[in-house]
Parts: structure tokens; C-alpha cells; sequence
């Protein structure tokens, strides 16, 4: 009777260690995971940097994302079509591009 507490006990008192070692070896699992995935988007984000440093690539973003352009060139924008046909008024008028001409007086 004395062996079966002791034994009893024994096992009592392994238990909490042996559930908290499967416990941090699923926790380590998970942050293994997680630092596997974050190297990935560092590499991602290194490359993104080093591509972003040539001169060009910022050209073709600052033109296709923002419309920029160098100073003597001219940017155009061409307008989808309207639904049903219709011209709005804006186009219909017509637009004064040339930024010498007076301003209108027209509301």
C-alpha cells in the first residue's frame, strides 16, 4: 500500500514537468514557424530594398504609380468610355490646356 502512494506520488509529481516540456516543445514548433516565415519576408523585403535603389526602377514607379514626369514632357491621361454613350459636358466644351492662355471667366 505504501509502494502504491509512493509510486503514486512519484508520478503525481512528473507529470507537471512532462506536460510542460510538450507544451514548449508545440511552442517551439510554432516560433521555429513563424521565424522561417519572417526570414522569408526579410529576404522579400531586401530584395524589394536593392530593387528600388536603381534609378530606373523609381523612374517607372514615379511614372506608372504617380503620373510624374520630367520637366519638359508632357502627361496625357485618356479617360474610359461613359456608360450610355453620353459626353460629359467637361469634354463636350472642351478643356483650355495651354497654361498661357487667360484664365476664363466662364463659371
Amino acid at each position: 500500500m505504501v509502494a502504491l502512494a509512493v509510486v503514486s506520488l512519484f508520478l503525481a509529481l512528473l507529470a507537471l514537468p512532462v506536460r510542460n516540456l510538450f507544451s514548449q516543445s508545440s511552442e517551439l514548433s510554432l516560433a521555429r514557424a513563424e521565424l522561417a516565415e519572417l526570414q522569408g519576408d526579410t529576404t522579400e523585403l531586401e530584395r524589394r530594398q536593392a530593387e528600388l535603389e536603381d534609378p530606373k526602377q523609381v523612374e517607372v514607379l514615379a511614372r506608372r504609380n504617380h503620373g510624374m514626369v520630367f520637366p519638359g514632357e508632357e502627361s496625357y491621361v485618356v479617360l474610359p468610355p461613359t456608360e450610355g454613350g453620353e459626353v460629359p459636358p467637361w469634354v463636350a466644351k472642351g478643356w483650355d490646356f495651354d497654361p498661357a492662355a487667360p484664365a476664363s471667366t466662364d463659371p
